[in-house]
């Protein structure tokens, strides 16, 4: 996911931050040359960073960059020029948006892209985690239901319905969600 959106009105423009984004290990960067054409490219695919050298073709810039923050886990990076920087409204920040005023300067544009990125990998662990916690709650919601069915349905015990389901799924070889499926579909039958 470490791919990149450029978008810039000006072809000078985005063959220099082109260069610039070369240095840095992303796997793929693809160009926009107005706001329309970058909301498109969002519908095919997620990037770690965008980039927005404002104005673009059709609109300002920041229209964009609030576009993608609130539709996005994209990190923004806003390009403006110094009088333009200074009438941002409130909710871009509020919304994560970095902005770099203009003219640039190369290192310090370089240093937000890499903390950018950082945060990006950072954010993908913790969806990950997000993942499997929620995985695993699903599965204690499935065990929970199949003991609560063998409990009623067959007189078990709780301690009992829940060694038949280990035992069942060590015997299987199978994931207890598995068992807990299987237990759920025979007893629904009964």
């Amino acid at each position: 996911m470490d791919s990149a959106l450029l978008a810039s009105g000006s072809e000078k423009g985005l063959h220099a931050l082109r260069a610039m984004l070369d240095r840095l290990p992303l796997s793929r960067v693809l160009e926009a040359r107005s706001g329309s054409e970058a909301r498109r490219f969002f519908g095919a695919e997620e990037f770690a960073v965008a980039v927005i050298n404002a104005p673009l073709q059709g609109e300002l810039g920041p229209q964009l960059a609030l576009w993608i923050a609130e539709n996005s886990s994209t990190s923004v990076l806003l390009l403006l020029r110094q009088e333009q920087a200074d009438a941002l409204p409130p909710a871009l920040e509020e919304k994560g948006v970095l902005v770099l005023e203009k003219p640039l300067n190369t290192q310090a544009f370089l240093r937000a892209l890499r903390l950018m990125l950082v945060e990006q990998h950072k954010l993908q662990a913790l969806r990950e985690q997000n993942l499997r916690l929620q995985e695993k709650i699903e599965e204690t919601r499935l065990v929970g239901r199949a003991k609560c069915a063998l409990i009623e349905k067959q007189g078990l015990t709780e301690p009992q319905a829940h060694r038949l389901i280990e035992k069942r799924a060590m015997d299987q070889r199978l994931p207890k969600r598995e068992v807990a499926r299987e237990i759920l579909e025979a007893l629904d039958g009964d």
